[in-house]
């Protein structure tokens, strides 16, 4: 299941892009050709999130047109 891969990547690439405070939520925009699914990665996103600045954390999947898997928004505190 690569999802848990992505999203361990992707849980990374937030913590060191957000230097300081919990993130409170974390929104995705899943390009349709991504080859990602956006029920695996949600199924995953408490395991990645586990012992991270992201652990309790809200995650919003938008499925879009494209290939990508794109960060658009988060909330810090």
């Amino acid at each position: 299941m690569h999802e848990l891969a992505v999203m361990q990547f992707l849980v990374e690439a937030v913590e060191e892009s957000v230097p300081s405070g919990r993130i409170r939520a974390l929104h995705l925009q899943i390009g349709e050709a991504s080859g990602c699914e956006p029920g695996p990665l949600i199924f995953c996103f408490e395991v990645a999130t586990y012992g991270t600045r992201l652990e309790g954390a809200v995650l919003e999947v938008e499925r879009v047109s494209g290939e990508a898997v794109r960060v658009t928004e988060l909330e810090v505190c």
